[in-house]
């Protein structure tokens, strides 16, 4: 389960405060999301990675082509941000994504769904 960011505030020699947000040690922070173009049925999805003090460590963004709906893009974004993070090395990781859907399909709150969605969500479980 992911852990709320603790927020501070920093002190500049300029006088400003800045804030300063992190989450737990050794934990990097993956944020995904996909993007579905009803007209024309196609995704593009994208992640980006932070380390614990929320400093970018990585980042792709993608076309993926025809999807069927815009819960299979989400996943699709998700599936792929994951194997991202796994390519990458990161062993702990704090999920963010803008599409609640996608989060009760993998607690499993979400029962009636295509096979090609069950499968999409199997895969993310893994």
């Amino acid at each position: 389960m992911a852990a709320d960011p603790s927020q501070r505030m920093l002190i500049t020699n300029k006088g400003p405060c800045v804030r300063y947000i992190a989450w737990m040690n050794d934990f990097w922070k993956l944020s995904f999301t996909g993007h579905y173009k009803h007209e024309s049925k196609t995704a593009s999805v994208g992640c980006i990675m932070r380390d614990h003090n929320a400093v970018f460590k990585a980042a792709f963004a993608q076309h993926v082509g025809m999807v069927s709906s815009f819960t299979r893009a989400q996943l699709t974004a998700f599936s792929r941000a994951l194997e991202f993070a796994k390519r990458e090395g990161v062993d702990y990781l704090e999920i963010e994504g803008n599409h609640p859907f996608v989060f009760r399909m993998m607690w499993g709150n979400v029962t009636r769904t295509s096979s090609m969605i069950r499968g999409l969500v199997n895969k993310c479980r893994y």
